[in-house]
């Protein structure tokens, strides 16, 4: 099986300039975990909800709140982002690209063309649909 079987296309993505906020709003109104990072159509890095609560002051929404708790909010994405965010190709062997999310411990893998353009997503959620379809098959 390839990854361009099981990629997700439709892909939210959010640019490297972006404030830290765009994120945390997609991140909340979609219910993902990850995002794309852009410059035009060529991928720069990732963004995860994890990376975004490293990030942010873990007295936001408690009693011990401060004014400046708030300011990260306002910094570019590609403070946050990983920058070098390992992808994936969409005629690789889907099993490969497992493989290498495992390794890395990563849930998510940008797919890419051969200039970096980004094409689509394959997240473990991806993984776990594509599980659940087979052992309701039995394929």
């Amino acid at each position: 099986m390839l990854v361009s079987e099981v990629m997700n296309r439709t892909v939210v993505t959010v640019r490297a300039d972006a404030p830290v906020s765009d994120a945390v709003f997609l991140f909340r109104k979609h219910g993902f975990r990850h995002l794309p990072v852009l410059e035009g159509r060529r991928l720069v890095g990732i963004v995860s909800d994890r990376d975004v609560l490293r990030w942010l002051s873990p007295r936001i929404g408690t009693d011990d709140e401060r004014e400046g708790d708030y300011e990260p909010l306002h910094f570019p994405l590609e403070d946050v982002m990983t920058r070098a965010a390992l992808t994936a190709r969409e005629a690789e062997p889907l099993a490969e690209v497992i493989d290498r999310m495992l390794a890395a411990h990563v849930s998510a893998v940008p797919v890419v063309d051969e200039d970096g353009n980004l094409l689509g997503i394959v997240s473990m959620v991806d993984l776990a649909r594509l599980l659940r379809s087979r052992l309701t098959t039995g394929v």
